[in-house]
């Protein structure tokens, strides 16, 4: 998926899935920048909780973010 991050507030992709009560599940994700001048700010958000905060900052360099929810 390719996102242009310049508005603020938008939610780029939202799945509803069935979960398992009283059972962990791990959140991931691989993000990188395509532009060399800009930077954008994002959340992962479970539940109406921010799990991960992070931004794309460094042009063409993957970083993975995952968080283990219960």
């Amino acid at each position: 998926m390719v996102v242009e991050g310049g508005s603020v507030n938008n939610t780029v992709w939202e799945q509803d899935i069935n979960v398992d009560p009283d059972s962990y599940y791990v959140f991931s994700l691989n993000i990188t920048n395509l532009k060399n001048d800009s930077f954008d700010d994002f959340e992962l958000v479970v539940n109406g909780v921010v799990i991960e905060s992070f931004s794309t900052n460094s042009p063409c360099n993957w970083d993975k973010y995952q968080r283990l929810v219960y």
